[in-house]
């Protein structure tokens, strides 16, 4: 099922000194009621805890204590950044000497509350919080920059978000760690395993909850549209209903994998997973909202594996030049002579269940590549701004039928053959000028059932073509024929509605010249990609591919 990278995690906090009103008691005061040096502390501790040695040695203490007083640090300060240290080194010398440079797997939140303890008179604020984490940031960094140390910086920032869960500062449910005596490399490997056995639990049950809400009657329509983009006009029914009950789990994870992520709804143009969030987060545990927001920022990739280890894959993302670690997927052969495609969250989770791998030489992975690329060039006639996120974010489904056509037939030209359209030209005109004709486009436009990107698209086309004749396209049959024309260059054949002729005022005969008008002006080519939508897209690519190859098995 479900895979999660786990990475362990470091909260560091930073104590805060208010000049005017001591909150954190600084230093142990002597019998005469001085402040002890701090170096003394040091000193002191070093000699009780020997052990401190091996993981942080005193000399590497005392200079970066040394460091901080040359930056003008002041003598309550300091001791503060020791208290700080004093108790990390305290918990973290209990681990086996193993563990001496790789600090990992520690409970920073648990920390803080600790250090709050002993050194803050009154509740930890903000400030507190902070400041801690500033102090243990620091020191760690220091450490880190000796080239000697392993640590999961990660950690730090993960603790210091349990403050600001709901979005502004609010303490955290006190936890309570005390280290495992003689902990071992091993014991936090095994303590990772169990962990993420656990959030793979709940991540497939947070799963099934949403495909339960998504599966009622009122999106029985989203289901049905998200299902005739994913397995396009060339899918053969019968094989699906001649397969094994495997191969049809399998076809329905990928399914649900596009639905969550990739689909856009018709209304709102949310993806399921955003629309989700926004509708029942309130109705969610806390664990629930954490896996989702690590959800929410997944993003498709395609992915080719560089290096193979038994526990986990080095990948490139073959269209973003990025390297991702994720962990090794259970799929047979040689992992190098496959792509994978799916979902990376940035913070480290991988659905490895919803993973599609399919075989591919290097050859043939520079041929998918440079497919995508040309697809993606295409989509910037419409998002002359759009980067490659935008594009896999609203096209992962003509991605995904791409490769699979490509793995079918290596040879396949998926993209027409043919001259590009002109540039959109540059709006120069206010849009309110035309805001009662968009207001009927509309209307009529979501009648039909066009989503709410394709209505985007359709206005975008007749105002395009307002900024070559504005008398003309504020008629009824320029109106009409902007929603005809769309049609036509998606793939869509609405001629069969003869009374959407007449819904604006117009007729046949008007409409057609005006279709005929606006092709000219614009200069609009079948599958015209200024104006293609999701749908239009994945026509293209399966009717240009149609005619060159046999139908494909399931996806």
């Amino acid at each position: 099922m479900g895979q999660v990278q786990a990475i362990g995690t470091l909260t560091l906090f930073h104590a805060f000194v208010r000049m005017e009103r001591i909150e954190i008691r600084f230093g142990r005061m002597t019998a005469g009621g001085f402040m002890e040096n701090v170096y003394a502390l040091v000193k002191r501790f070093y000699l009780a805890h020997g052990r401190a040695q091996i993981f942080v040695p005193r000399t590497l203490t005392e200079r970066y204590l040394r460091e901080a007083a040359w930056r003008g640090e002041s003598a309550e300060g300091l001791c503060t950044d020791w208290y700080c240290i004093e108790d990390f080194l305290t918990v973290i010398t209990r681990r086996d000497d193993s563990l001496a440079r790789l600090f990992i797997h520690i409970d920073y939140l648990a920390l803080f509350f600790r250090f709050a303890d002993a050194h803050i008179d009154r509740r930890p604020l903000k400030r507190h919080a902070e400041d801690y984490f500033k102090r243990m940031n620091d020191f760690l960094s220091y450490l880190d920059g000796t080239g000697k140390y392993e640590i999961e910086f990660g950690e730090l920032d993960a603790d210091l978000e349990m403050f600001y869960l709901t979005g502004r500062f609010r303490l955290p449910e006190r936890v309570e760690w005390e280290e495992i005596e003689g902990l071992t490399l091993e014991d936090i490997e095994e303590d990772e395993r169990l962990e993420m056995e656990e959030l793979n639990l709940q991540l497939n049950d947070l799963l099934h909850k949403i495909g339960v809400y998504f599966r009622r009657p009122k999106y029985q329509r989203e289901i049905s549209r998200a299902a005739m983009i994913y397995t396009g006009n060339l899918y053969d029914v019968t094989a699906y209903e001649h397969s094994s009950e495997e191969e049809k789990e399998t076809f329905w994870l990928r399914f649900w994998d596009y639905f969550f992520f990739d689909y856009h709804l018709i209304s709102s143009d949310e993806t399921p997973i955003e629309h989700y969030n926004v509708q029942e987060e309130k109705h969610l545990r806390q664990d629930e909202r954490e896996i989702l927001c690590d959800l929410l920022a997944a993003r498709f990739a395609v992915l080719t594996v560089e290096e193979a280890y038994e526990d986990h894959i080095i990948c490139r993302d073959l269209l973003r030049e990025e390297e991702v670690i994720l962990p090794r997927p259970d799929i047979p052969g040689k992992l190098e002579r496959n792509v994978l495609f799916g979902h990376v969250c940035d913070e480290g989770m991988m659905m490895l269940n919803y993973i599609t791998a399919v075989p591919a030489s290097k050859p043939l992975q520079r041929r998918m590549r440079d497919t995508i690329r040309q697809e993606y060039e295409l989509f910037l006639y419409q998002e002359p701004q759009a980067d490659m996120d935008d594009f896999l974010a609203r096209q992962a489904a003509l991605v995904r039928h791409t490769i699979d056509m490509l793995a079918l037939q290596a040879r396949l030209n998926v993209l027409p053959q043919r001259a590009l359209p002109p540039k959109r030209p540059k709006w120069t005109l206010s849009q309110r000028t035309c805001s009662e004709e968009f207001g009927a486009l509309a209307a009529v436009s979501e009648a039909l059932g066009f989503s709410r990107h394709a209505r985007v698209l359709i206005e975008t086309m007749f105002f395009d073509y307002a900024h070559f004749d504005l008398k003309r396209a504020q008629t009824a049959e320029t109106l009409t024929a902007t929603i005809f024309l769309f049609a036509e260059i998606n793939g869509i054949d609405l001629t069969s509605l003869t009374e959407l002729y007449h819904v604006l005022g117009s007729d046949k005969r008007r409409v057609n010249a005006a279709c005929q008008r606006m092709r000219e002006v614009l200069g609009c080519i079948p599958f015209d990609p200024r104006y293609l939508g999701e749908e239009g897209f994945v026509t293209m690519l399966c009717s240009t591919a149609g005619d060159q190859m046999s139908v494909p098995k399931i996806p």
